[in-house]
């Protein structure tokens, strides 16, 4: 096998590890080679023009608060001290020959969406990069569409396959849960946040006159939050709505989806839904907000999604109603497990960091022919 540049990662964190995209991401190229670390700057001027340095989230180079010390308010001068570092680690990767590649997440961060500072470092991304790249067609037309850049590579994401157990039965799952082998079960997992739209979802439920249909919300809430205590008192409110309001460890992830008739994530926003993938791989309907990337990676097989248009109450409702009444075999997923396996997608990956090797010459890849999404 053909040694290959080092890979510098940023986010620099134990997140690494813990992200199951990237995780996915990196074994599906050190398979070819590539040996991904976290960045660093004493990394980048060792490795020099033998290392590539891939960018995914970047609130790391402009957000103006320090999340590990729980502050709630961003400060300007954070936001400056954070860009200043970028600028400083930008400029030392280019000065040792470092590629930089960036892999756009989102069109916008969750929190502040479109900020000053936010606009400046992806301004600047585009002038730095060697290569940029998108998770899905629409994050390529909305940057288009904001800031005049199209020069991207679609680098799409594949499914959580073998990342979590999945040993135990539907019975089994329900059992844990304390649910009935009847029950019609939403399940939502994942950290609870506002652009998500749970808590509309909540509001739907209570619409539904079914006592047989049951809502599990499980993921890290912050009950000290405005939101957070929004959606504890309303899910507190309705004995259908049952939540798990902690971290949910990895061996654990397969007990919701195992127990689970149909996931649900009505957003309100989104460019590339990460739950998605999970639900696909477990081999799970959804019901989801169809806008980002979603109605992308559903086109492959419509039948396994519900595709809301936005999230209000009533329309969620309706979804929950015609989801109670469709049947979903495991076997329309076989499409999914087939075009969007790591395996699949090396014929989009590897080219963009081959690319980029230091001795200037292209490795060569045989792609095959492609399939549409």
């Amino acid at each position: 096998m053909q040694k290959r540049n080092k890979i510098l990662v940023t986010p620099q964190s134990s997140l690494l590890k813990r992200d199951k995209h990237l995780e996915l991401l990196y074994n599906t190229l050190s398979e070819h080679g590539y040996d991904a670390e976290p960045f660093s700057i004493k990394k980048a001027i060792r490795f020099g023009r033998q290392a590539i340095w891939h960018i995914h989230w970047i609130d790391v180079f402009h957000t103006g608060r320090l999340r590990s010390s729980g502050m709630k308010n961003n400060h300007a001068f954070i936001s400056i001290m954070r860009l200043m570092n970028f600028l400083l680690q930008v400029t030392i990767c280019k000065l040792y020959g470092v590629k930089i590649v960036w892999t756009i997440h989102n069109v916008t961060s969750h929190e502040r969406p479109y900020s000053f500072f936010e606009k400046v470092v992806t301004k600047l991304l585009f002038i730095f990069c060697d290569k940029v790249t998108a998770l899905n067609n629409h994050i390529k037309g909305k940057i288009t569409e904001i800031y005049g850049f199209s020069d991207m590579a679609l680098m799409r994401q594949g499914l959580y396959e073998g990342c979590y157990a999945d040993k135990i039965t539907r019975t089994e799952a329900r059992q844990r849960l304390g649910l009935a082998d009847d029950d019609f079960v939403l399940v939502f997992l994942g950290v609870v946040e506002e652009y998500k739209g749970i808590d509309v979802a909540i509001q739907a439920m209570d619409e539904i006159a079914d006592d047989s249909v049951k809502l599990l919300v499980a993921g890290r809430l912050d009950r000290n939050s405005a939101y957070g205590a929004q959606v504890y008192e309303s899910a507190s409110r309705n004995k259908n709505i049952i939540l798990f309001d902690n971290f949910i460890p990895d061996d654990e992830v397969q007990v919701y989806f195992k127990a689970a008739d149909y996931s649900i994530y009505p957003y309100r926003r989104t460019g590339n839904s990460g739950p998605l993938y999970i639900t696909l791989a477990f081999g799970i309907p959804t019901i989801i907000r169809g806008a980002g990337g979603n109605p992308e990676v559903v086109a492959l097989n419509p039948n396994v999604a519900i595709l809301i248009a936005q999230p209000e109450k009533g329309e969620i409702a309706q979804a929950i109603r015609k989801a109670r009444s469709t049947k979903v075999e495991d076997m329309e997923f076989d499409v999914f497990r087939e075009k969007l396996s790591w395996k699949s997608l090396e014929k989009e990956i590897l080219p963009i960091f081959d690319e980029l090797q230091d001795d200037g010459a292209t490795l060569q890849y045989a792609t095959g022919k492609q399939g549409n999404i």
